[in-house]
C-alpha cells in the first residue's frame, strides 16, 4: 500500500476496518482503527508479516486465474475506493467482480458480455459453485492466502469454513457495491487452493453493520475515541500513541481511581496465583519423585 492509499483510508471506512470496528477481527479493534484515522498512528507489521502481506499481493493474479479455472467464471478488475451510495465515508476495495449465473452455449471456454450484464455463457456450471448463485446476479471476488494457524479457520473441502473477519469484509463489500454474493479463492499453506461462497445477509447489514459504522464515524467526527479493551491489539497502539510519558501529572477522576484499584487488585491476585502455582509445582515434584505416572483416587491419572 503506498502513501496515497494510506491517506485515502484515513478518510473513510474500508472492508478490513469494518470487522475491527465491530469487534469481529483478530487483527484490529475499534480503538486501533480510530487512532489510525485520527492520528495516523498504526502498529507496523513485523518483517515476517510484511513479507506475508507482500506475497499475498503478488499472488493476486494467480488466485484470480485459479478461481477462474476452478469455477468457470471470469474475474474482472474491481474499482478501488468505491463509495457507499448513502454513506460516502464507507468504501469498498474489492479484488475483483464476477458476472452472474451461467447458461449453456455449446463447447469452448467461458466468455462474457461484461461484468455488469449478470450472465456468463459457458458449456458448464462448475460443481465447485453452489447452483443457487445462478439466480443472484453479479458477485464479488476476493483472493486470499493463509498458512499455519491462519489456515485452520478456513476448514477444508469437506467441512468448509470462512474466517469471521472475511465474512464481515464480504458483507461490507456487498453492501457498498449492491451485490448479492461473494466468491473467495484461497491458497492454503501454499499448496491447496479452495473456494468459498458467501451470500448477502441483509438483516445483519441493516441491524449491525450500518448502525455500527455510522455511530463509529459520527463519534470520530466529534473526536470521541472508543475505549481500548483488547490487550493483544490495543496495548501496542497505546505504546505507540503515548511513547514519551512526559506530560506531567494527571488528576484522576473517581471512576479512573476505581479502575486503578481494580488493576492493582488484579495484579496482586495474579502474583498470588503465580506463587501458589510454583509452590504446588514443588509439592507435586516431591510427591512424584522418580515416578512418571500418578494414579488418582478418582481413577484419573497424571503424567509428570
Amino acid at each position: 500500500m503506498d502513501a496515497s492509499d494510506q491517506k485515502l483510508r484515513r478518510l473513510g471506512i474500508g472492508g478490513s476496518d469494518a470487522a475491527a470496528i465491530l469487534g469481529l477481527s483478530g487483527y484490529g479493534s475499534a480503538y486501533s482503527v480510530a487512532v489510525e484515522k485520527l492520528a495516523g498512528i498504526r502498529v507496523e507489521p513485523s518483517e515476517e508479516q510484511r513479507e506475508w502481506l507482500d506475497l499475498g499481493k503478488r499472488m493476486e493474479p494467480l488466485l484470480r486465474r485459479l478461481f477462474e479455472d476452478r469455477t468457470g467464471m471470469l474475474v474482472y478488475p474491481g474499482e478501488p475506493f468505491v463509495a457507499h451510495q448513502k454513506h460516502a465515508f464507507i468504501f469498498a476495495n474489492a479484488d475483483g467482480l464476477l458476472a452472474g449465473g451461467m447458461e449453456p452455449a455449446g463447447n469452448g471456454p467461458a466468455v462474457s458480455d461484461g461484468p455488469d450484464t449478470g450472465r456468463v455463457r459457458s458449456d458448464f456450471w462448475s460443481p465447485a459453485v453452489p447452483p443457487e448463485l445462478a439466480e443472484l446476479g453479479p458477485g464479488i471476488f476476493e483472493g486470499k492466502t493463509a498458512g499455519g494457524f491462519d489456515a485452520a479457520p478456513w476448514g477444508n473441502a469437506r467441512e468448509p469454513k470462512l474466517p469471521t473477519s472475511y465474512w464481515v469484509q464480504a458483507q461490507h463489500y456487498m453492501a457498498v457495491l449492491d451485490r448479492r454474493w461473494t466468491g473467495f479463492g484461497v491458497l492454503l499453506n501454499g499448496n491447496r487452493f479452495e473456494t468459498r461462497f458467501v451470500v448477502r445477509d441483509d438483516p445483519w447489514i441493516a441491524g449491525t453493520w450500518e448502525p455500527g459504522l455510522v455511530k463509529f464515524w459520527a463519534d470520530l467526527q466529534a473526536n470521541i475515541i472508543p475505549d481500548p479493551w483488547d490487550p493483544d491489539i490495543d496495548e501496542p497502539v497505546l505504546k505507540a500513541r503515548y511513547a514519551n510519558g512526559d506530560a506531567g501529572e494527571l488528576q484522576l477522576t473517581e471512576e479512573q481511581t476505581r479502575i486503578v484499584y481494580a488493576w492493582a487488585r488484579a495484579r496482586e491476585e495474579k502474583g498470588r496465583a503465580e506463587r501458589q502455582d510454583k509452590a504446588l509445582t514443588v509439592s507435586v515434584r516431591a510427591m512424584m519423585g522418580n515416578y512418571s505416572i500418578g494414579r488418582l483416587t478418582t481413577g484419573e491419572q497424571i503424567t509428570y
